[in-house]
């Protein structure tokens, strides 16, 4: 799970810090590959500060996607994946939520 976060937590800087397109949308890509993934994992492996971190690294995460979306520098093809990796990247995080609660109630 450590490697996972690692993974999750580059490819988080890499969205809020690029500013070249084809390496932002692939970081995004990555991201949320990688969020998707985390029930996979027992959740006995994430801590509570561990998972209210990947949270908010999240949320940064779509909110950064959507200032670029709002930015109006993307060309079609562009805007269509990054919208689309909003709803893939909620997903991710809806899922590992119930994950997390599934599993700590049993």
């Amino acid at each position: 799970m450590t490697d996972l976060l690692s993974l999750l937590t580059a490819h988080g800087r890499t969205v809020l810090t690029t500013q070249q397109t084809r390496t932002f949308a692939a970081a995004v890509e990555r991201f949320a590959q990688t969020l998707a993934v985390i029930p996979d994992y027992p959740p006995a492996e994430m801590s509570d500060k561990a998972f209210a971190d990947v949270n908010g690294l999240t949320e940064q995460v779509i909110v950064k996607i959507e200032n670029r979306l709002d930015a109006n520098d993307l060309d079609d093809r562009n805007r269509e994946r990054l919208t689309e990796s909003v709803y893939y990247i909620r997903r991710g995080l809806e899922e590992a939520f119930r994950w997390r609660r599934h599993y700590l109630r049993s």
